[in-house]
């Protein structure tokens, strides 16, 4: 069989499983996590991504809007289910398999893997607020409660991978507790040895104490009850036609 036919068939493959994973999913109220995961598989190609000025996706005519639907159904799934869909989310942290296109805050658009589409959906719901206690591999966020060593990226390994070796026993109501007492942690930390004007000090004030609010809000809930990640109130774009 030659290589071209060898790819078809592959296609063909993946289509079927995908069409069979799909109908599971039409016929089950609470589907399998691992099910949802594999739903974030697009059938379609990515988009070309022009970069002539600001980045824009461009479409080709053949583009299957209806599989994009079905993507963005599981994504949302995850999303909601994240307290116990992390284990399988980051064992998908590295699949670099085309997920699905969007256009961020700024208007720029993205193709987003998987993978990246595993990793934004965990950062999302255990960074409670909007401070980078936890990267995902697509946003660089200046500071991170995980050092990446020149070893670990020789090994392929990401900030998820790092962060989750000694927090995979942890839920995400924990995961959620640490990274708000993280933030203020840092947060503090800075102010103690700042230098900057009034101006910015008063806002770093009025951040802390939001975070003791929100760590307020997570102790008054029962151990295992989550509260709603910044994420479900971030601004992103899917193009639906």
């Amino acid at each position: 069989m030659t290589r071209s036919l060898l790819q078809v068939s592959r296609v063909a493959t993946m289509a079927t499983m995908l069409a069979i994973a799909g109908d599971l999913l039409a016929n089950d109220d609470k589907p399998a996590i691992s099910l949802l995961v594999s739903q974030l598989h697009s059938m379609n190609p990515p988009p070309h991504i022009d970069r002539t000025g600001k980045p824009i996706a461009i479409f080709p005519s053949g583009y299957d809007w209806h599989d994009q639907k079905r993507v963005l159904s599981a994504w949302k799934q995850l999303h909601e289910r994240a307290h116990e869909a992390l284990p399988e989310l980051i064992a998908s942290c590295h699949d670099d398999s085309y997920c699905v296109t969007f256009e961020t805050p700024s208007g720029a658009w993205k193709n987003m893997t998987v993978g990246e589409c595993c990793r934004y959906i965990v950062k999302c719901n255990v960074n409670l607020y909007k401070r980078p206690y936890l990267r995902d591999g697509i946003t660089d966020d200046l500071i991170s409660a995980v050092d990446i060593t020149q070893e670990h990226k020789k090994a392929g390994l990401l900030d998820v991978d790092v962060w989750w070796v000694s927090r995979r026993d942890k839920s995400l109501y924990e995961l959620q507790l640490e990274s708000v007492r993280w933030a203020r942690r840092r947060l503090k930390e800075r102010e103690a040895s700042s230098t900057e004007d009034s101006i910015d000090v008063k806002r770093r004030q009025e951040i802390i104490k939001e975070l003791d609010e929100l760590e307020a809000q997570l102790c008054a809930e029962r151990p295992g009850n989550v509260v709603v990640p910044w994420h479900s109130r971030e601004e992103i774009t899917f193009r639906m036609k």
